[in-house]
């Protein structure tokens, strides 16, 4: 059975997205989940970064570089899931574009891993690679939390 194509009006709401919609265009959505990868595959490409992070951030350097960590990849699992969803412009593909954004961007925080284990200066680590799914789970409950809001407010009116 096929799915059918919703209005822009059904699609915002269906995917529980905030009101403001970064493109409805497929080309431009994965091309801003490339574009963050870059950013993040060039922040793990700087050498040293932890010993020249700390000279400015001293006592607080591991935390700000692990709430960094987090950060990026909960923007890259909603790039990811919006990108899905853009793609696909159906209502139903919900659960199954949730599910493919926080593999994607599970398996991209293991590949930024053993990336950083090439870079002099820089170590990789299982814990960092929790330490990115912990803002994917994040971003994922979120997520959530805007779909539970956005559906309690529209039965309302």
């Amino acid at each position: 059975m096929k799915e059918k194509e919703i209005s822009a009006r059904e699609f915002d709401e269906t995917d529980c997205w905030p009101a403001l919609v970064l493109s409805r265009s497929k080309v431009v959505s994965w091309l801003l989940v490339l574009g963050w990868m870059v950013v993040i595959f060039c922040f793990s490409a700087q050498a040293n970064s932890g010993h020249e992070t700390g000279k400015y951030l001293g006592q607080y350097n591991i935390m700000v570089r692990k709430c960094s960590h987090v950060f990026e990849f909960a923007v890259l699992f909603l790039l990811i899931r919006r990108a899905w969803v853009v793609t696909f412009k159906t209502g139903r593909l919900g659960r199954i574009a949730t599910l493919a954004s926080a593999v994607i961007a599970i398996l991209y925080a293991a590949t930024d891993e053993w990336h950083q284990s090439y870079v002099p200066g820089r170590s990789a680590t299982f814990d960092d690679v929790l330490v990115d799914c912990c803002g994917v789970f994040l971003a994922w409950g979120i997520w959530l939390a805007i779909c539970k809001l956005s559906r309690s407010s529209t039965s309302r009116t």
